[in-house]
Parts: C-alpha cells; sequence; structure tokens
C-alpha cells in the first residue's frame, strides 16, 4: 500500500510485472501471473492465432495457442489518471530446443477425420468441409464471449450456425465424430457455468478442430 500512496502523490502510475519470456507447447494451458499495487489490472493480447482468457480478479491470465511461434501479451495498470508502462512477456509456443525431424504424435482424432472425410464420396463436400473449419475458428473466439454464460448457450450457437451453413446430412459422419469428442471433453449439462477453465478448454478443442478441418484435401 505504501508503493501505491507514492504512485498517488507522485502523480506516478505503480509498476507491474509479468514475466518477459515463457514456453509452452501448442494447444496446452499456460497461466500467466501478474503482480502490481495498482487495483486494476489489463491484459492485451495481439494476436488471433492466440487466446488469451483474463481471472476475474485481473490478477492472472490463461493462454493458449494450437499455432506454433511467439506471441506478445501485455498487461497494464493505473493510478488515478496516469497509466503505466505497459509490461510485456513473449511466449513461445513451441519446443525451446527441437529435435530434428521428430516424429509426428499420434492424433487418433485427426487420423479418424481423415478417413470419415476421405471415405465420403458426396459432391461439394469440400466447400463443406471448409464452412465447417470456419465454424469451429469462429466458435473458438465465441469461447471467450462473456455474454455466452453456459455451456449450453455455447452449444446452441454452434448448432445454430451450422444450420445455417450446411445442408441436413452433409458431412454428418464427420459431425457426429466431432460432437462425440466434445462429449467427451466437456460437460453434457447445459446449464454448466462456463468458468475461465473451460472457457480455454472449448477454445483449444474448437481450434483443434478447424486446424484438423484445414489439413484435409
Amino acid at each position: 500500500m505504501i508503493h501505491l500512496f507514492l504512485a498517488l502523490v507522485l502523480g506516478q502510475a505503480p509498476a507491474i510485472n509479468i514475466p518477459k519470456d515463457l514456453t509452452v507447447k501448442p494447444g496446452r494451458l499456460l497461466k500467466i501471473e501478474a503482480t502490481s499495487a495498482g487495483k486494476v489490472i489489463r491484459w492485451a493480447n495481439t494476436s488471433e492465432d492466440a487466446d488469451l482468457i483474463v481471472s476475474e480478479s485481473g490478477r492472472w491470465a490463461i493462454f493458449s495457442s494450437t499455432v506454433p511461434g511467439t506471441y506478445k501479451v501485455f498487461a497494464w495498470t493505473a493510478a488515478a489518471d496516469t497509466p503505466s508502462e505497459a509490461s510485456i512477456c513473449a511466449i513461445l509456443v513451441g519446443d525451446p530446443n527441437p529435435q530434428p525431424n521428430p516424429p509426428a504424435p499420434d492424433d487418433a482424432l485427426r487420423n479418424a477425420i481423415k478417413a470419415i472425410y476421405g471415405a465420403d464420396g458426396s459432391a461439394g463436400k469440400k466447400a463443406f468441409k471448409d464452412s465447417l473449419q470456419a465454424l469451429w475458428a469462429e466458435m473458438a473466439k465465441k469461447s471467450s464471449d462473456i455474454d455466452i454464460r453456459t455451456v449450453g448457450e455455447l452449444f446452441s450457437i454452434a448448432k445454430q450456425s451450422s444450420l445455417k451453413i450446411l445442408p441436413p446430412g452433409a458431412l454428418m459422419a464427420l459431425r457426429e465424430k466431432i460432437a462425440a469428442d466434445i462429449d467427451s471433453n466437456l460437460p453434457t449439462d447445459p446449464q454448466a457455468e462456463l468458468t475461465v477453465e473451460l472457457r480455454t478448454k472449448a477454445a483449444m478443442l474448437f481450434n483443434r478442430y478447424a486446424d484438423i478441418l484445414g489439413g484435409l484435401n
């Protein structure tokens, strides 16, 4: 409190600190903690390929991305009308010491979806697949929408969106496979509250579906 009092008297914003460099594997959750005497902490994520969900206290945030690369997250605070300098965290998504020619991971879901899609002989399946990919990419973003409060509300939006972009029966086996994966990873109770952890997990799953669909020819 002494540091905050001095900041107010001198017209200076209190300092804020987050880790400068962090590393996380693709698709994993990363908790970033901030320390500051300021009462309110704000965060910003600069990439559409990453998700950042901030806790209610603002003292920590959860970062996740399925796309390897380096990302930057910003955090800042203020005292009175004086904002602080932003603290920047550079996050490496991937292996900091990659081995040459690493073996491809055994991804049962990816292989199953690829097989289902390959066996589908319907006309226009690529256009349907592209629409489904766009839908899951959009649903990953909606997972962090605070106006969507329950699992049921989130699933309802996905269902209504699919009805608008896909004709009945299009890629049904593939869609059922994804639905089964969702049921095994997210609560089936439509009244379940979308906590920070569930929002992050949902975004990670939905981004994974979009990534798998994007790799289909």
